[in-house]
């Protein structure tokens, strides 16, 4: 029983005079977006958050340039989320398949190959920075990580410029509309870049992301044993407050939480490269995508102490008894 792509769709009539109806996975897609709607809210109230406190810094929050890294990356996971949409999870309803079997949106399928690869990209870069600034700040002075962080303010958008230069590739490369074998049904499609089994040469989009996905994932790994190796010390965790040592677990927990769906991302891109890809190594792919994107944000909102209405009021009242 074959479980991953049956064929290119291109120009079939079959797939051409498919008509579209409501299924599971279209109901499944429906639910997508809906759980996603409160990752974006928590993300527009994180970024209230942060420009109402980026002057003032709370003793028990998170370090600005952290706090800022951390939004920007959960912003990208969101993007990546927004995109896959677009290639595989309303393809797999099958309410694109007659539109992308009459060979007419070639080009169309080329860009959102490359917006998801581009969008991807950014992300593994977002990702890299806020581990980076985690273990900056854990090896040195205020001073020195908030230098740091100013001027990654100003490098992040050219490092996001730089993921969609090095995605440009797939822009240029054909993609096609597979048919996904068993468990789905006829109709059930994903957009992804076209391989050529008859062509010795490899597509050089799939070259480049075989070598971006493990040096994102070497990175990260390496910064997690940096940061764990740091905290061992004890006497830094005994010196700080309940509430800056509870917020010191929460950035080393989703430090540790992105390490994993980075790896699992990177083992779908190692199929993909030996043309290996199955139809569950996807269904795992988008859990661990919704993972990153949805489950961390709600995490480090519903953990972290800057977030609790407690906290908030304490200050207050420290700030009233203060000036009476």
């Amino acid at each position: 029983m074959r479980y991953g792509y049956e064929h290119s769709i291109l120009g079939e009539e079959d797939y051409i005079q498919f008509h579209y109806q409501f299924n599971i996975f279209s109901f499944l897609a429906i639910v997508n977006l809906i759980y996603g709607i409160p990752s974006i809210i928590i993300l527009i109230k994180m970024s209230y958050f942060y420009c109402i406190h980026q002057k003032k810094p709370n003793p028990n929050g998170p370090h600005p340039a952290i706090f800022r890294q951390f939004i920007v990356m959960q912003a990208m996971c969101v993007c990546h989320v927004t995109i896959r949409l677009l290639t595989f999870r309303i393809p797999l309803t099958g309410l694109m398949t007659s539109w992308c079997a009459s060979e007419e949106p070639m080009s169309t399928l080329q860009l959102f190959v490359f917006m998801n690869t581009g969008v991807a990209y950014g992300k593994y870069i977002s990702i890299i920075l806020f581990c980076f600034l985690r273990v900056v700040l854990l090896f040195s002075l205020d001073h020195v990580t908030e230098k740091i962080g100013r001027l990654l303010a100003y490098l992040s958008p050219l490092f996001i410029i730089f993921a969609f230069l090095l995605a440009l590739p797939r822009f240029f490369t054909l993609s096609t509309c597979a048919q996904l074998g068993w468990p789905f049904p006829h109709g059930a499609i994903i957009i992804r870049t076209f391989i050529d089994h008859s062509s010795s040469v490899t597509p050089s989009a799939l070259i480049i992301g075989f070598f971006v996905q493990p040096l994102t994932v070497l990175t990260v790994f390496t910064l997690v044993v940096l940061m764990f190796k740091k905290l061992r010390d004890k006497k830094r965790i005994n010196s700080t407050r309940k509430a800056n040592k509870k917020a010191e677990r929460v950035l080393s927990a989703t430090m540790i939480f992105l390490l994993f769906p980075v790896i699992v991302n990177y083992s779908i891109a190692l199929f993909e490269f030996f043309d290996l890809i199955n139809t569950i190594s996807y269904i795992v792919h988008y859990i661990s995508l919704d993972a990153q994107a949805h489950v961390i944000t709600w995490y480090f909102y519903c953990t972290h102490p800057i977030f609790k209405k407690k906290v908030a009021r304490k200050l207050v009242v420290k700030a009233v008894s203060t000036s009476k």
